[in-house]
């Protein structure tokens, strides 16, 4: 599925699958997905409780009926995957697990290439012992994966 990071996600997407897929730009189209439903659901939730005849104030311009609009953001409700805030938070653990793999593999390679940790940790924007700790902490629970192996 050919999956654009800056569109919503159609109804049909497998959400599940996506989350499991663990690629950056799908975990990114997630997200940019539940802020759009989110945004939606504001905008419908401001129409409760109006007349449906009542003009509708758009900040772009528009010259809708309050019944308009309300019928536009459920229109677009539908159109959307159902993306939740625990699926967000599925696929954000998913994808910092592997950027902090490859931070990990960064350091090591920097390293071996005879970086200082200073250096390291000015590219991220921390001090050395900040890298450092970063490091070690996450070397531990990295070796007794493996050596479990």
């Amino acid at each position: 599925m050919d999956i654009d990071a800056n569109l919503p996600l159609p109804a049909d997407t497998d959400l599940d699958g996506l989350i499991e897929n663990q690629q950056l730009d799908h975990i990114a189209a997630l997200i940019h997905t539940h802020d759009v439903i989110g945004a939606t659901r504001r905008g419908l939730a401001e129409t409760e409780g109006r007349p449906d005849d009542e003009p509708y104030d758009s900040a772009s311009g528009l010259t809708l009926t309050v019944g308009e609009m309300r019928a536009t953001f459920q229109r677009e409700l539908d159109r959307l995957a159902p993306v939740t805030a625990l699926h967000v938070l599925r696929a954000t653990e998913a994808g910092a697990n592997q950027l902090s793999g490859a931070r990990h593999r960064a350091i090591t390679a920097a390293r071996a290439d005879g970086q200082s940790w200073s250096a390291i940790g000015a590219a991220l924007g921390m001090s050395k012992q900040g890298a450092q700790d970063w490091f070690n902490k996450r070397s531990i629970p990295l070796f007794q994966d493996h050596a479990a192996e």
